[in-house]
């Protein structure tokens, strides 16, 4: 049940990444002129950037808690990200 409860979370926080980066992604590059992305595109591009720049220790063990600080950290970051908006 542990298992099946942390892959869920994992699929969880991967959207909310996904979220966190697609609106990231339309307050501060769209106006540059880049075409926006939805969270499908971002959560696609968050499985890249892990891919490319991720650990890659084969006994590394993901858990709860690291999950949620993972998504602790994006929201953390969509709160200011949204600050720093705000002021513009």
């Amino acid at each position: 049940m542990k298992s099946f409860l942390e892959f869920i979370l994992a699929w969880v926080s991967s959207f909310f990444t996904g979220l966190c980066l697609a609106l990231l992604w339309k307050w501060f590059i769209t106006p540059l002129g880049v075409p926006a992305i939805t969270v499908v595109h971002a959560v696609g591009l968050c499985f890249v950037i892990g891919v490319v720049f991720g650990k890659k220790d084969p006994k590394a063990k993901i858990d709860v808690e690291k999950l949620l600080y993972a998504m602790l950290y994006d929201g953390i970051g969509l709160f200011f990200g949204f600050l720093v908006h705000l002021a513009m």
